[in-house]
C-alpha cells in the first residue's frame, strides 16, 4: 500500500512503499531537474534513511573541513570561507525558485516565506553588509540556526529522488546556513545576549501575526503553521492537541521551550 507523504504546502504526495524498494535514483538530467509535479510514484526516499544519513555525514564533513581551515587562515581568510557558505545558501535558495520560473510552475506555494528561507537572505546580508546588526545576529543565533538544524533532522523534501536538484538544494541550503552560522559564532562575529531575548520572541510573534492569516487565506502552510511537517515532532503536537487553536498553541509553546534551552545553554556558558 502507498504511503501519502504531505508536501510543506498542506498538500499530498504518494510516494510509493519506500521501504520495500530500491533507494530510488536519478537516471537523467530530466530526471534530475523534476520538480514535485513531475515525480513518478514512489520517487523519494524516507527520514533516517540511508541517503539522509549520508547527507548529513556529508555536510559534517563540509563543516569540519570548513572550521579547520578557518582555524589556519588570518583574517581575510576566514571571511573568504564565511562568505562562501552565505553565497552557497543563497544560490541554493534562488537556483531552485528560478528553474520553477522556468518550468511555469512558480505559484502561491512556492514563495519564499519559510523560515529557513528567510534565514537565507539574512545570512546573506549579514555577510554583505550587516555583521555588526545586533538584530540581525540574534536572529541568526535564534530562531535561524536551530530552525535549520530541525529542517535537516526532519526535512520536508522527501518526495524526492535524494540525489536530485531539488532535494540536494534542500540539502545544501540547509547546511550552509548552519555551518555560516556557526562560523561567526565561533569568531564572535554573531555575539548572542541572553538580555536580548524579546528580539526573536518579537519576530516570531510579527512572523505568525503575518502568515498565520496568509495561510488560510491562500490555503498554503509557510511556517508549517496550518500543518505539521511530516515525520517532524509537529506530528505530534497535532495528533496530541488537534488541529486548530491546539495546534497553534501546543507549536508556540514548543518554540518557546526550545527557545528556553537555546538561551539556557549560552546562560551556562557565560557563567563559566
Amino acid at each position: 500500500m502507498n504511503k501519502i507523504i504531505s508536501r510543506s504546502d498542506g498538500h499530498a504526495v504518494d510516494s510509493g512503499d519506500l521501504s520495500q524498494r530500491e533507494i530510488p535514483m536519478v537516471k537523467s538530467m530530466d530526471q534530475f531537474l523534476q520538480y514535485e509535479n513531475e515525480l513518478a510514484p514512489g520517487s523519494g526516499f524516507e527520514l533516517w534513511n540511508l541517503p539522509h544519513i549520508l547527507w548529513l555525514l556529508v555536510l559534517g564533513l563540509i563543516a569540519a573541513v570548513a572550521f579547520l581551515g578557518a582555524k589556519r587562515c588570518g583574517g581575510c581568510g576566514k571571511r573568504w570561507i564565511r562568505s562562501t557558505f552565505a553565497i552557497c545558501a543563497l544560490l541554493m535558495q534562488v537556483l531552485p525558485s528560478l528553474l520553477i520560473m522556468w518550468k511555469g510552475m512558480y505559484s502561491k506555494y512556492t514563495l519564499p516565506l519559510h523560515i529557513c528561507s528567510l534565514a537565507s537572505y539574512a545570512v546573506f546580508a549579514h555577510m554583505l553588509f550587516a555583521e555588526k546588526s545586533v538584530i540581525l545576529s540574534e536572529l541568526l543565533f535564534f530562531p535561524f540556526l536551530p530552525g535549520a538544524m530541525c529542517a535537516l533532522l526532519f526535512p520536508d523534501w522527501t518526495m524526492y529522488p535524494p540525489c536530485s536538484f531539488f532535494s540536494s538544494a534542500g540539502f545544501l541550503v540547509h547546511g550552509a546556513i548552519i555551518i555560516y552560522i556557526l562560523l561567526c559564532l565561533d569568531e564572535r562575529i554573531i555575539a548572542p545576549s541572553v538580555r536580548r531575548w524579546p528580539i526573536p520572541i518579537a519576530f516570531l510573534v510579527l512572523y505568525a501575526g503575518i502568515m498565520l492569516p496568509f495561510d488560510r487565506a491562500f490555503t498554503v502552510n509557510y511556517g508549517f503553521l496550518n500543518t505539521s511537517s511530516p515525520g517532524s515532532p509537529l506530528v505530534w503536537l497535532a495528533d496530541t492537541f488537534g488541529a486548530g487553536i491546539g495546534y497553534y498553541a501546543s507549536y508556540g509553546a514548543a518554540v518557546i521551550v526550545v527557545m528556553a534551552m537555546w538561551y539556557g545553554v549560552l546562560w551556562l556558558r557565560h557563567r563559566e
